[in-house]
């Protein structure tokens, strides 16, 4: 029997011996999407249709996904994109739609060019609209202006309407020049961004339904490029839409990459696996104990190839040391017995080295304090009862370019079913046991892959059996109920 779904990341197949085997996949790499009615499919990234309505007359929709985008064919700027979530996709209870207003490059207008309309049949959701492109994948959609020549300064402005959705967060209380932002000014009709930089669109309920995260810059293969930053503004226009504006921070003016052709605006909708890590010219303790990541934690949804490095090198003057976070939705496994259960993941370089799975525990998985969000019960050595291990002994991978499988104990079987959110973190051995090998040379590294791109073939998942307890109880009517000599007498 082939596996059938049980919810966006979940799947199950009922086995002859009358135990149930369940494949979790992690948050960010769901395999289904849900309809109407509630019920599941799996997703199709290539399938397009060509449908025509009174409001924006012909569009493409891309409808077999978490979330659908429909794009406009006939190049109108107003409202070209509109993204909705699966379940409400058919009636348009929710809606995220986006006009994009102009764009200027080195102070020069950009005119706005949305004639192609080209898809990408093969694999990645791409869609050339002239120079704009747009790419959709299983956790965000990505709107990207396209411009050949040098970039040194730049400035893009797009109006948003939400259907069914909200802004969440405060405003400006006063007029502000924002950090780093060459004197970019904003009011009191500003929102302000979260902590990690994004603006973020609730539902009714007040649940997350979508992250606009600072604009990044890739270049021609949509490789996400270093530069110094950018800066972006969301204004509140007072008659139900909303101004987005990004820019290049004050850093990266005159200092941008030649290698840049692309400036995004990105829309998320999956919570990405993250990894944080610090490479600082410290002694290992200091590395390993300090509270924070040197770094914002990467989201492994927005990169294209998200390879992560778990390594600790050895005798070299510049330790590095990067955890690896995930979470898998384990809500809906209840009422079982986890007989067994492995966590697997795509490894694409062994090093020869091992890892160990560890309970973690955050609420935000963006934040730099995500680094030592592990369960800790009293200092940073793991290997002396410090952490909650998850896995059954340490993991050493033989070979690359396949999938890991490390075994759970009993701890994370049961956490498994009492909780609705599985949260681990991967740490290198030397991590794990608080050990620099400081007399062993290179690098100590595992490198993994978090999630396949932009296909499900490299998805990290927890994969278990079940058995279903079995409730029974004795109802005494009548009489006398009495244990006697270890024999069960009822009169």
């Amino acid at each position: 029997m082939s596996f059938l779904p049980k919810s966006w990341t979940q799947e199950y197949k009922d086995n002859d011996n009358k135990t149930t085997t369940y494949r979790c996949y992690a948050v960010d790499s769901p395999q289904y999407y849900k309809d109407k009615s509630s019920d599941y499919h799996s997703i199709d990234l290539t399938h397009t249709q060509s449908l025509s309505n009174s409001n924006v007359g012909n569009y493409t929709l891309k409808s077999k996904n978490i979330h659908s985008v429909g794009i406009r064919q006939d190049d109108n700027k107003e409202k070209y994109i509109g993204i909705r979530p699966d379940d409400t996709q058919e009636n348009g209870s929710q809606q995220f739609e986006w006009t994009i207003i102009s764009a200027s490059v080195n102070g020069n207008d950009v005119p706005i060019d949305l004639s192609k309309n080209e898809f990408d049949s093969n694999w990645s959701g791409q869609v050339d609209l002239g120079n704009i492109t747009v790419l959709s994948t299983r956790q965000y959609t990505r709107q990207m202006l396209y411009y050949t020549s040098s970039i040194n300064d730049f400035k893009v402005e797009y109006k948003i309407n939400l259907t069914g959705l909200k802004v969440s967060g405060s405003k400006y209380t006063s007029s502000t020049t924002l950090y780093n932002s060459n004197n970019v000014s904003v009011d009191t009709n500003y929102y302000k961004e979260n902590n990690n930089n994004q603006f973020v669109i609730l539902d009714d309920d007040n649940n997350i339904k979508y992250k606009i995260t600072e604009p990044v810059l890739l270049d021609s293969n949509f490789n996400e490029v270093e530069t110094s930053g950018s800066v972006h503004t969301l204004k509140d226009n007072g008659n139900g839409t909303y101004l987005y504006t990004k820019y290049p921070a004050s850093s990266s003016i005159n200092n941008i990459s030649s290698s840049v052709n692309y400036i995004d605006a990105t829309t998320i909708y999956t919570n990405a696996a993250r990894h944080a890590g610090r490479n600082e010219y410290l002694p290992f303790d200091g590395v390993h104990d300090n509270a924070n990541s040197a770094y914002t934690p990467s989201e492994g949804g927005v990169h294209k190839l998200s390879y992560i490095r778990c390594q600790q090198p050895g005798v070299v003057a510049n330790l590095h040391i990067v955890r690896v976070f995930q979470e898998f939705d384990t809500s809906a496994i209840e009422n079982v017995d986890v007989i067994n259960a492995t966590h697997n993941i795509f490894g694409t370089t062994a090093g020869g080295s091992s890892y160990r799975i560890v309970s973690a525990s955050f609420d935000d998985i963006t934040d730099t304090s995500l680094y030592r969000s592990f369960v800790n019960t009293s200092g940073w050595d793991c290997g002396d009862g410090d952490c909650m291990d998850y896995s059954t002994g340490a993991i050493t991978p033989q070979d690359q370019n396949t999938y890991w499988s490390g075994s759970l104990n009993s701890t994370a079987r049961q956490d498994i079913v009492n909780l609705d959110n599985f949260q681990v973190a991967i740490l290198n051995h030397h991590d794990w046991n608080d050990n620099y090998p400081g007399t062993q040379t290179g690098q100590h590294t595992c490198t993994v892959q978090l999630h396949g791109y932009p296909l499900a073939s490299r998805d990290s998942y927890l994969e278990f059996n079940t058995t279903h307890l079995v409730k029974t109880y004795l109802n005494i009517k009548v009489g006398k109920l009495t244990l006697k000599g270890g024999k069960l007498i009822i009169k």
